[in-house]
């Protein structure tokens, strides 16, 4: 399964059966395939009906194609694609129903199903692009995926694709770190009952004991990571440190972790932002002292950014008169998307916009990495809260409660 798809944390809360439900995310086995021909007839049949199935797969199908033309566009859609939706921030505080459950295991399928389309796609029109090969690579991965998340409609294309071994892209055994790290998961997720702060907690420890014996291995690292995305600021700080200090800790993460330090040395004071909105008006956060202001990271091709809006707007309507204000922050790169999009759901509040969308310096700067993100500025100008999804509602009205 790809990292990117579901990370440790992400499978821990979600892809896992509760007790006695494991039969929820293990769809029917696949039948074995069938035999397979003869190998002097394979041989000699094999370039023919690859270049068959080539040319009639390169004929678009009659909905279009799936991606842009241009292939570094339709690479960075495909990136977008592989990229899981984060679960409900409110399950941080409020485990989830089972009912709660299947229904984002199903979004969660459907998302995978879609980012495998668009892997086959990517690696059958740009066969040379120096990406193909990992397209190609993941499509099986993000079918494996889609099923075990209940998709069962693709089994009959993962079957297609004949034995795993056969496969350019095989799935050795687990090494032994594989398994002390699945170890680890299936432990914190016995935790769950003690919410989500006793989840990681315990997969923090088995996280540390794990990194002494394997201090090399990246993944150790891209685990804590994820606990640093979930965890409160508390949590986190020690961690991104860490991070930072591990001389062999990749790049990437390095990264990560240092614009995570850059969220957490902002919290608790005076902040503030300017820039021309997509609608040309001018904004700085600072002028809106004696407002809360509600910073809405967000971008119309992430699920769970556009599933909020119909609440940010029953919610600004509400507080507004009471002193509540909201700043859009897109990450879009397609600005007539975007106006689109704002001005047929009805969002009022400005809204910056930067054509470079998740690349731009501002989000880069401000070390925003996650969407949707919510950050809340008090009446004081003061940055109080870097994730204000779980209990919006209550969180504003505290702050504008505070004199």
């Amino acid at each position: 399964m790809s990292s990117k798809l579901l990370g440790p944390v992400a499978a821990l809360l979600i892809l896992l059966p509760s007790p006695g439900r494991a039969e929820e995310t293990n769809p029917t086995k696949p039948s074995a395939p069938a035999p397979a021909a003869p190998a002097a007839s394979a041989a000699t049949s094999a370039p023919v009906l690859l270049a068959l199935t080539n040319a009639v797969a390169l004929v678009p199908p009659s909905g279009g194609w799936l991606l842009p033309d241009d292939a570094e566009k339709a690479y960075d859609e495909l990136d977008k694609a592989n990229r899981v939706p984060p679960a409900p921030a409110e399950w941080n505080t409020t485990p989830p129903t089972e009912e709660q459950r299947k229904e984002f295991r199903k979004s969660l399928s459907v998302a995978a199903g879609q980012a495998a389309d668009k892997a086959k796609e990517f690696a059958l029109r740009f066969p040379s692009h120096r990406n193909a090969k990992f397209a190609n690579s993941i499509h099986r991965e993000l079918l494996k995926a889609a099923i075990q998340l209940g998709a069962e409609n693709r089994i009959a294309e993962l079957e297609a694709l004949g034995p795993e071994e056969a496969n350019p892209v095989l799935s050795p055994a687990p090494s032994a770190f594989q398994l002390k790290m699945q170890a680890a998961v299936a432990k914190a997720q016995s935790m769950q009952s003690k919410g989500l702060e006793g989840v990681l907690d315990t997969f923090e420890a088995e996280l540390r004991l794990i990194r002494k014996e394997y201090p090399d291995e990246q993944a150790v690292y891209s685990a804590m990571m994820e606990i640093v995305r979930l965890g409160t600021p508390k949590r986190a700080r020690p961690l991104v440190e860490e991070i930072l200090q591990a001389t062999n800790a990749h790049p990437v993460l390095r990264l990560q972790a240092k614009m995570a330090k850059s969220r957490f040395e902002r919290l608790d004071k005076p902040f503030d932002l300017e820039f021309t909105a997509l609608d040309g008006r001018k904004v700085k956060v600072s002028d809106l002292r004696g407002k809360v202001v509600l910073l809405d990271f967000w971008a119309t091709w992430c699920p769970p950014c556009v599933a909020s809006v119909p609440e940010l707007i029953a919610l600004h309507k509400r507080l507004q008169p009471q002193g509540l204000e909201i700043v859009g922050i897109s990450a879009d790169e397609d600005q007539g998307e975007l106006k689109s999009f704002v001005k047929r759901a009805g969002m009022s509040w400005p809204q910056y916009f930067d054509p470079a969308g998740r690349e731009s310096r501002m989000l880069e700067d401000l070390g925003i990495v996650q969407y949707p993100t919510m950050w809340l500025v008090d009446r004081k100008g003061i940055l109080r809260d870097l994730d204000a999804h779980p209990d919006t509602a209550k969180k504003i009205e505290a702050l504008l409660a505070e004199k």
